[in-house]
């Protein structure tokens, strides 16, 4: 799992966006460091 701050996420979100279709899961962290949402990955059911 990445973690970025939210202020990158905002500045950045398309290639986070792609990134997470790739697979990759992101923890997304407020200025003062503590975890605020996470972003994952859909996995298509079988």
């Amino acid at each position: 799992m990445k973690i970025i701050a939210m202020q990158d996420l905002l500045e950045n979100f398309d290639e986070v966006l792609l990134s997470v279709e790739r697979g990759d899961s992101f923890e997304i962290r407020a200025e003062d460091g503590h975890a605020i949402a996470l972003l994952l990955p859909i996995q298509d059911e079988l």
